[in-house]
């Protein structure tokens, strides 16, 4: 028995795209066909064009990744033994081996749960296929954030916006936690001072 998955681009600050993983299938080329409906579905393919690049991730070697260039769509064939599953939190593919709870169908991805990592916040779009609820745009933003940060010895200020609650999926986040989402790749000892304000109340 064999599982085809396959995780969709990231979207909206994520770092990891939403992953689906379809039920066993007797044989590597039932994934073939499953993978070819989603080719026709998600891009412009034709029914013999999806067939023929689903035949090429057939010939791969079980759990090896293929991206399909024009959708940007990563597709893998596991054995059933080695089932990913999709997070249930964020929907990030959580692939057999990640940690040691994988393999099961309700184990969360490393980025939703930190498994004693305590460098990474729960749930952070930089961590997971959670979209960044921050970004420049202030058009209907409730949320506003201004902070001040220490680059390479000279102090800078930014701004964010957010339209929904700036808090996380699953627990709040705080104002530092915010501004390293917002930021990736910001550390908190760069970070000066941080101010949220509701700048519009939720209707």
């Amino acid at each position: 028995m064999f599982v085809l998955s396959y995780v969709l681009p990231p979207a909206n600050g994520a770092a990891f795209g939403k992953a689906t993983v379809h039920s066993p299938v007797p044989h590597t080329a039932h994934a073939a066909v499953a993978m070819s409906l989603v080719l026709q579905q998600r891009g412009a393919f034709t029914h013999a064009q999806a067939k023929r690049l689903a035949l090429s991730l057939v010939r791969a070697e079980t759990g090896t990744e293929w991206t399909e260039p024009q959708t940007g769509i990563t597709f893998r064939i596991d054995p059933e033994d080695r089932t990913p599953n999709a997070c249930p939190c964020c929907g990030r593919l959580v692939k057999w081996g990640d940690h040691a709870f994988a393999g099961s169908e309700d184990a969360y991805c490393t980025g939703c749960y930190t498994w004693g990592d305590t460098t990474k916040i729960s749930c952070a779009p930089e961590h997971t296929a959670h979209a960044n609820p921050w970004t420049t745009d202030a058009t209907n933003a409730r949320w506003h954030m201004h902070v001040v940060i220490d680059h390479d010895g000279e102090t800078g200020e930014d701004d964010r916006y957010a339209t929904g609650k700036p808090e996380g999926h699953r627990e709040l986040w705080d104002d530092v936690d915010n501004v390293l989402i917002a930021w990736p790749g910001l550390s908190v000892d760069q970070i000066i001072d941080v101010t949220i304000t509701e700048i519009n109340e939720e209707s």
